[in-house]
Formats: structure tokens, C-alpha cells, sequence
């Protein structure tokens, strides 16, 4: 069961353990990381913390919008499984009603394919940091490689 909270509701410690647990590897969905970059967020979460999904809101003029805060380029839900489509789309169902306007950039392990709103493509680049240097650095270019030696000569 999905259930909306306040801020002021949230067991930021247990919010945080999910967000450990995932497979996502983004600092962006931690609370203390929230509560620097959003003044104001409540939260979507899935039973006792089995998935959580921030709602960074504001209003304006008295419509309240769902955004993406300067310096949280990846929210949406945080899990300690992967979703399917269908289990975002039950997520993105339970926004308030109050919230007139949503323009989030979900985070790389949110299906979308299939969803019932309204998106489009935007991309990041990131790298994996749970692999090895020798693996990550055995996929830089030629142009890069050479880049780094002559910074290390420097």
C-alpha cells in the first residue's frame, strides 16, 4: 500500500536504510540530501519503507507543482527492488491531487516505457563507481587516454 506523508511524518532513518539498499547508487534520494537542496517535500512510500518516492513540491500563485529542485538531477522512486512500469505508474497515481503541475526527471532505474503520463528523454551521463578503476578506465576513449597521461606528466 502507497501512503502520502508529510515531511514532518517521515522516519528519515528508515527512509534512508531504503534508499542505502537500492540498486540505485544516487545520492540524491537521502533525506539529509532532500532537506539542503528542497525546502519543502513529503513523500509517497510503499509500505514500511520498501520504496520511496520524494515529492519535491512549491506553489506559485496558489498551483502547487511537483519539480526537481537545482543540484537533485535524478528522484522518483528509490527501492530496494527493481520496479516495474506498472509499480511507477502506481506511484506516479498517488501524487496528490492538489498538484496541478509534475515536471521531475525520474532516476535511471524507473521504467517508464508504458506509463500513464506524459514524458520524454532526457540524458545523463553517469558512471558506475561500483566497478573497478580498471574496468571504467578500460572504456575511455583513445583521445581521453591520451589526455590523462599528459596531465600526469604536468
Amino acid at each position: 500500500m502507497i501512503q502520502y506523508k508529510k515531511h514532518k511524518d517521515i522516519n528519515k532513518e528508515k527512509w534512508n536504510e531504503c534508499v542505502q539498499s537500492g540498486t540505485h547508487g544516487l545520492i540524491f534520494g537521502y533525506a539529509w540530501y532532500l532537506d539542503a537542496v528542497c525546502e519543502k517535500w513529503d513523500a509517497l512510500i510503499l509500505n514500511d519503507y520498501e520504496a520511496v518516492f520524494p515529492i519535491t513540491r512549491n506553489s506559485k500563485l496558489g498551483i502547487h507543482y511537483f519539480f526537481n529542485p537545482i543540484f537533485a538531477l535524478q528522484l522518483g522512486v528509490f527501492s530496494k527492488k527493481e520496479l516495474s512500469s506498472s509499480e511507477l505508474n502506481s506511484f506516479l497515481k498517488q501524487i496528490p491531487e492538489k498538484i496541478k503541475m509534475v515536471d521531475i526527471y525520474l532516476n535511471f532505474q524507473n521504467r517508464y516505457e508504458g506509463i500513464d503520463f506524459e514524458t520524454s528523454m532526457k540524458n545523463c551521463q553517469q558512471i558506475d563507481l561500483r566497478e573497478t578503476y580498471e574496468i571504467i578506465s578500460g572504456r575511455y576513449s583513445t583521445n581521453l587516454k591520451r589526455n590523462i597521461s599528459k596531465a600526469k606528466k604536468n
